[in-house]
């Protein structure tokens, strides 16, 4: 009987660690996931930029100094 009651205590012992690990690891997971999600709105945002840092750059016009010949952007 006291062989039981061990085995009973211990398997519940087990599933409490068990659930409890279960909600650390669906914590750790939707951090992990908040931050993917960051770091992808972060690098869009940078390739947005770096784009309109290229067409920016494209679209001046450079100026020609007839006076001395020299071309100014």
């Amino acid at each position: 009987m006291c062989l039981l009651n061990t085995y009973f205590v211990s398997s519940i012992l087990l599933s409490i660690t068990y659930a409890h690990l279960l909600l650390k690891l669906r914590r750790k997971t939707a951090e992990v996931t908040k931050a993917c999600e960051k770091h992808y709105a972060l690098e869009q945002e940078l390739a947005f930029y770096k784009i309109d840092h290229k067409f920016d750059s494209l679209s001046r016009v450079p100026v020609i100094n007839m006076s001395d010949s020299s071309v100014v952007c």
